[in-house]
């Protein structure tokens, strides 16, 4: 039954990191469509030129947000994948044993430390979703405003 328990837990997990990969997937494809726009629009004045510097610094943040968040996927798939290990590499009743009697507190830590890295991919999310729309707004508002029109 725990053994049960465990291979549900670690599908579940293995479902959320799915999610996630597709929603870094989306990110970098809205990151490209914006790139190809400004693309498109861009010109040769100075005031385009510092412009595009701004843009490129604000891609660069978006990336370093994403990293993080690759990173802290990393670290929960790394964490989670060693508890699953552990309960398979063991017998039910040793792996209970273990949890129940010497490593109680390592598995309330390591459950502590995967929420914090939830936590953490959250807040990423977040980040990386706000510096998206960020650029969004500053690539597209002097577009917007010099020719009248909307660049979608």
């Amino acid at each position: 039954r725990v053994a049960d328990e465990r291979a549900t837990k670690a599908a579940e997990l293995e479902q959320k990191v799915a999610l996630l990969e597709v929603e870094c997937t989306s990110l970098n494809q809205e990151l490209q469509d914006m790139e190809a726009r400004f693309r498109r629009g861009q010109k040769k004045s100075p005031e385009e030129a510092n412009q595009m510097l701004q843009m490129q610094a604000w891609q660069e943040e978006v990336e370093r947000a994403r990293q993080g968040q690759r990173d802290a996927e990393s670290k929960l798939s790394s964490l989670e994948a060693s508890i699953v290990h552990l309960y398979q590499d063991y017998s039910v009743f040793f792996c209970w044993l273990i949890c129940r009697f010497i490593f109680s507190d390592l598995f309330v830590w390591l459950q502590a430390e995967v929420q914090k890295m939830r936590v953490e991919m959250a807040a990423m999310k977040r980040d990386a979703e706000h510096y998206s729309r960020q650029v969004t707004v500053k690539i597209d508002s002097p577009f917007n405003q010099k020719c009248g029109c909307q660049l979608y």
